[in-house]
């Protein structure tokens, strides 16, 4: 059986001059990616692939919910993630090799929140390094589809 992960970034600075794409995580960013981490450990779901938006935001959060993690999970950047609409989203899941069970993607509002709202059939207000989790109804990440996800519920929330 195949999961799916979806994570929005950590709390990050203002843009303060800066292009989005640029904004770094604050302290709070940093501490509830790691937070995040320990609640992933805590559960016993484990990606064993993290896909993240090329944002700096987003890359950060990734790196660090890998590094406290037991076992450092691989992260691959994919610049479609950042402002993807949700079929976009879905797209680059298919990438995922099929050896992992598990995948994370750590991603941005609005499409985390779209995702879940057209899944779960109720309205979420994804705030920052939130994780959901979905089981995916098809035994290949190339097959996957809005339709074939299944909310299972909040892994991290504050």
């Amino acid at each position: 059986m195949k999961n799916l992960l979806i994570m929005r970034h950590g709390k990050a600075e203002l843009g303060n001059g800066n292009k989005d794409r640029e904004r770094s995580l604050m302290p709070r960013g940093q501490k509830q990616s790691r937070e995040a981490a320990l609640a992933l450990e805590e559960q016993q779901i484990l990606p064993g692939l993290i896909i993240s938006s090329t944002a700096n935001r987003a890359k950060e959060t990734a790196q660090m919910v890998s590094e406290y993690l037991v076992k450092a999970v691989p992260i691959q950047l994919e610049d479609q993630i950042y402002l993807c609409s949700l079929e976009e989203l879905i797209e680059v899941s298919k990438i995922c090799p099929e050896e992992i069970e598990t995948l994370l993607l750590v991603g941005h509002n609005p499409t985390m929140e779209f995702l879940l709202d057209r899944v779960s059939g109720s309205p979420y207000s994804v705030k920052t390094s939130e994780i959901y989790s979905f089981k995916v109804n098809c035994s290949r990440w190339q097959d996957i589809h809005v339709d074939a996800l299944e909310f299972i519920g909040p892994i991290y929330v504050h």
